[in-house]
């Protein structure tokens, strides 16, 4: 509880860091629907009905915000099969966990709940994780990872995901 609470306060004063920082810089916000109408002009539709603004400009940047990926052959339960979000809502930490996907988010929890003593295999169907990241850091970072009892299974897949009776 304690974890979760902390990590909302820090989400939330995030946010209003960027969004301070866009202002601070004059950076216009526009919250809604968008389409665009050319490669340089957009439309927004805004919470309100009939609100919409049409800017052009030379670069647009649109700031989708991230919905974890719930594969179709996946039963999620939100109690034993979770994604990215309702991972946030556990009321306890598991003794053990499967991570699939070695990417930012995917390490992000590995490497939270293996610091609260939870046992973590994360499984990535690349050869690596981190791409991006120098391999320096990414071997580092494995080394305190499976310091902390996570294990790597690279180049592997997820088969199927089953829920059975406890």
């Amino acid at each position: 509880g304690d974890l979760l609470a902390r990590t909302a306060h820090v989400v939330g004063r995030e946010v209003e860091v960027i969004r301070h920082q866009l202002l601070r810089n004059h950076v216009d916000i526009l919250g809604g629907t968008a389409h665009f109408d050319d490669p340089h002009t957009v439309t927004v539709h805004g919470a309100a009905r009939g609100d919409h603004n049409t800017v052009t400009a030379e670069n647009i940047v649109i700031a989708t915000g991230t919905r974890p990926n719930r594969p179709s052959q996946v039963e999620f339960d939100d109690e034993r099969v979770l994604d990215s979000d309702s991972v946030l809502q556990i009321k306890q930490v598991p003794n053990s966990m499967v991570v699939v996907g070695a990417g930012v988010i995917g390490i992000e929890y590995a490497s939270m709940f293996a610091a609260l003593g939870t046992r973590v295999t994360v499984v990535e169907k690349r050869p690596s994780m981190l791409d991006f990241c120098d391999p320096e850091i990414v071997e580092s970072l494995k080394f305190h990872l499976r310091d902390q009892a996570v294990t790597f299974r690279f180049g592997e897949e997820v088969e199927k995901v089953e829920i059975t009776p406890r």
